[in-house]
């Protein structure tokens, strides 16, 4: 078993050279500059390689998956918080991008196993929850969708309102959503 992605992209790829290929042209179809070298990264482009998502999952801290997941938003004009760390009841929002027309309130998960519609549903009312939160203590302006990053590879869906997007999809999500597209945008 290989203990970080580069080894298993590299394997994979026949040679160091052709990874920092495959990860700039890779990086550029996902809309960040240059290639940054990162674990995450080289993760995603397993799982477009067509690696198992799930054991690729297992090889990523939450940490480097937040990581790019921020580096995404920002590249996509975004203004990006990470950790917002609410208090009374204590709640912590993954990362709050801002445009000019819409915030997201943003859980990443990155888990290692696909997850039912149930998990979901939970997941995607608690993000609701920390949303109405931060907009009631942090007299937010505008609307803020709550949304629900994930590593896995599947469609975008929406569960309750709010919409779960693969990472992979994430580029073409930002470019076609609005705050009036009938989810579960906390105003």
């Amino acid at each position: 078993m290989y203990a970080d992605p580069f080894a298993l992209l590299e394997r994979k790829c026949g040679s160091r050279a052709r990874v920092t290929e495959t990860l700039e042209r890779f990086s550029l179809e996902l809309g960040l500059p240059g290639a940054p070298q990162t674990n995450a990264l080289a993760a995603l482009a397993l799982i477009r390689l067509g690696h198992d998502s799930q054991k690729v999952a297992a090889l990523l801290e939450w940490n480097e998956f937040e990581d790019l997941c921020a580096k995404l938003f920002s590249s996509a004009g975004y203004r990006v918080k990470r950790n917002v760390v609410l208090t009374k009841p204590r709640k912590q929002i993954d990362l709050l991008a801002t445009s000019s027309l819409l915030s997201l309130s943003v859980d990443c998960k990155h888990y290692s196993t696909h997850v039912g519609y149930g998990t979901l549903a939970r997941f995607a009312e608690e993000q609701v929850e920390r949303t109405k939160l931060y907009k009631r203590k942090r007299d937010h302006a505008g609307p803020i969708l709550p949304l629900i990053l994930t590593l896995i590879e599947a469609g975008t869906t929406v569960v309750d309102g709010v919409p779960v997007v693969p990472i992979l999809k994430l580029k073409s999500f930002l470019e076609s959503v609005s705050p009036y597209d009938g989810l579960a945008v906390v105003k």
